[in-house]
């Protein structure tokens, strides 16, 4: 085995299952299986070398596990890392206050916990820095935890909800930190990473403050790639995250990310026959956290976007903005909500249901009923789209979407897309021909855009290419 070349060696290894059955088992099951690797570490060196390549390549690991990041990844297996995946653990609480809500100091207690176990973290990584350790390394932050959570107790949730039931305790469960947002503190005292180029954070039962991802990203230079999954609203203040989000990208331009992946979750309200909420400050004429992502998109070359928007995302309101372009632009796609930041809808009622709003009629729950495209909301977006994808030379890929749900809970969404000539579509496509040229589908239902908004969209992609836009119009793909 020595013999053999140590690029061999590694490619043995890679096949070599981690754990005893694991593509057989649960996901969940699988860090319980005995592991394989390390008893093939001590069969020689080049093996040694192979094992380790492959064991330290992705870690996973949690605040209390830093010590050992320290002290068991050291030497040449810092060279190795190329992925860590950071789980913040959260202080502890009693039985009694899983029946209570959290309170300021519980919150003020849980941001100064994340961030001291981050700063450790990029401590760390500063360390290997200075010590030569190049990278690159991938960053994912997870859904930080307290070992208090329902989903971290010892017992089954089942067993706590009997309890509760029988009253033998009080328990509020995820409850208990709806509304608490994890704050990141002090950022100033962290460190600058060079060597992370791709960094992800994930909400799950609890989250973080949007601001806080743009903040992280801010301490690497060199970031290439981000992925953020992010909540912008609840029943308290959302537009003062919003507005933080914003001033946290507008303070700190991501000037060196290539790809954003950003997912800004905005549950829709139910009762789709009364007022939106409003997300803007009474100042605000239009969404500061849209301009904002705007001044992101402008150095990216891929950009997927899920969120409440509104035209400013694409175009600047006033004629006294420079104006904008997207050099290197090549794919943009935007998932928006059917309401405005300003508290309107981009959808009203079909004629094609009786009944406006189910709320209104008798009935005990609030139906959605928003299908038919607002021309009043929807056009000033469309045409803010079409300018924008005019002044991004090289897109090969931009599309509007929207899912949509009627009163008999059909599911639908409106899209409009744009298809350079050379890159199929997902659907729509007829013949080699039409992947030959522009194309401008429209998967808008028995909607129409006005004449000059038509005129911009068919536009698209004009310059660059010569020949007519394929235009078409699609019947539901759901």
């Amino acid at each position: 085995m020595e013999t053999l070349p140590q690029e061999i060696v590694h490619r043995i290894a890679s096949f070599v299952e981690r754990r005893e059955g694991e593509d057989q088992a649960f996901y969940h099951e699988r860090k319980t299986l005995p592991a394989n690797l390390p008893p093939l570490s001590v069969v020689s060196q080049s093996w040694k070398e192979a094992i380790e390549s492959v064991t330290f390549r992705t870690l996973h690991i949690t605040s209390t596990d830093l010590h050992d990041l320290r002290t068991i990844v050291s030497g040449a297996r810092r060279e190795k890392v190329r992925r860590i995946c950071f789980t913040p653990v959260l202080p502890t609480y009693s039985d009694d206050e899983c029946g209570r809500h959290e309170t300021i100091g519980d919150q003020i207690a849980n941001n100064e916990s994340f961030s001291l176990s981050l700063k450790q973290l990029f401590n760390i990584f500063k360390g290997w820095e200075d010590d030569g350790v190049k990278g690159p390394i991938s960053l994912d932050i997870d859904n930080p935890y307290s070992p208090m959570d329902p989903h971290k107790r010892v017992k089954s949730r089942h067993e706590y909800q009997m309890d509760v039931v029988t009253r033998k305790r009080t328990d509020i469960f995820e409850e208990r930190y709806e509304g608490s947002y994890i704050r990141l503190l002090e950022l100033g005292r962290f460190p600058i990473l060079n060597h992370i180029s791709s960094m992800s954070v994930s909400n799950g039962s609890r989250d973080y403050s949007p601001c806080t991802a743009a903040q992280i990203a801010s301490r690497f230079p060199n970031l290439e790639f981000i992925a953020w999954n992010l909540k912008d609203l609840d029943d308290s203040t959302p537009d003062d995250r919003r507005i933080e989000l914003a001033e946290a990208l507008v303070a700190n331009p991501l000037l060196s990310v290539k790809t954003a992946l950003v997912e800004l979750y905005h549950e829709t309200p139910d009762d789709q026959g009364r007022d939106n909420e409003v997300l803007l400050s009474l100042d605000s004429q239009a969404d500061p956290l849209s301009a904002a992502l705007r001044l992101l998109s402008q150095t990216l070359t891929k950009f997927e976007l899920e969120g409440t928007i509104d035209p400013s995302l694409f175009w600047p309101p006033s004629e006294h903005d420079p104006v904008p372009i997207w050099p290197s632009l090549q794919t943009y796609t935007v998932k928006f909500d059917i309401g405005t930041p300003s508290g309107k809808w981009y959808f009203a009622r079909d004629p094609a249901f009786r009944f406006s709003s189910p709320s209104y009629e008798g009935h005990e729950e609030p139906t959605p009923f928003r299908t038919m495209p607002d021309s009043e909301q929807m056009e000033p977006l469309l045409l803010s789209f079409a300018k924008a994808a005019h002044r991004m030379p090289i897109l090969e890929l931009a599309s509007l979407t929207c899912p949509l749900t009627d009163p008999e809970y059909n599911h639908s969404q409106f899209e409009i897309s744009y298809h350079a000539p050379g890159k199929p579509a997902s659907y729509g496509d007829e013949s080699e021909g039409d992947v030959r040229s522009r194309r401008l589908y429209y998967e808008v239902g028995d909607w129409t855009p006005s004449a000059d908004v038509g005129r911009a969209l068919r536009e698209i992609g004009g310059e660059r290419y010569t020949g007519q836009v394929v235009e078409r119009f699609l019947a539901s793909q759901w």
